[in-house]
């Protein structure tokens, strides 16, 4: 029996602090342990991205600045997959992938 090939999934990290939020851990140890978490269900990280913001943008979660950055590295490594270090309304998550 032939085994299914499947395709590797091609991953960029989005993490978000914010400001008004008590973490125990720093923004830059989140989006290690989620590379990390990523690497372990079998995506290959491709790079990250990190902003500090006082609130999620309600549209995207991200910054529009931070947005046109997520798509120029979307189109540049062909990641077929985003993940984020928070949850995301089902909102944010449309538009995003529009």
């Amino acid at each position: 029996m032939k085994k299914k090939s499947r395709l590797k999934e091609k991953a960029i990290l989005v993490g978000v602090e914010l400001k008004k939020e008590k973490n125990n851990w720093t923004m830059e140890e989140s989006i290690d342990e989620l590379g990390e978490l990523s690497k372990t269900a079998g995506a290959e990280v491709l790079d990250k991205i990190c902003q500090i913001k006082d609130h999620p943008d309600g549209s995207y979660y991200i910054g529009k600045g931070k947005l046109e950055e997520l798509k120029q590295l979307v189109e540049l490594y062909e990641a077929n997959i985003v993940i984020f270090d928070s949850d995301i309304t089902p909102r944010q998550q449309k538009n995003l992938e529009e």
